[in-house]
């Protein structure tokens, strides 16, 4: 038995109203917090009769609070590897 047809829209406006009313504006002004960190390193552990390779050394950096960075460097530099360490994705021993 079907009572009524509802309209697709409205059904995504109230989800949309329901979500928005209970979350911040992304765009809203925030406090931010500073980033810093200093002497990360990673080597990658190689096969037996490979040597380990150093992807970073020492490497040490800051994200003013409520400021945009960006990290920049050639391909095979480590950027991707110092944001997972930074993001807590990866770990190093030492």
């Amino acid at each position: 038995k079907l009572n009524a047809i509802e309209d697709p829209e409205s059904d995504k406006s109230r989800v949309v109203q329901r979500l928005t009313s209970t979350m911040e504006d992304p765009f809203a002004p925030r406090e931010g917090k500073a980033l810093t960190w200093q002497n990360v390193n990673m080597n990658l552990n190689m096969k037996a009769k490979e040597s380990d390779r150093k992807l970073l050394s020492d490497v040490w950096g800051e994200v003013p609070a409520k400021e945009t960075t960006a990290i920049m460097g050639p391909s095979g530099a480590g950027k991707t590897s110092l944001l997972n360490i930074l993001a807590g994705r990866i770990t190093t021993r030492g």
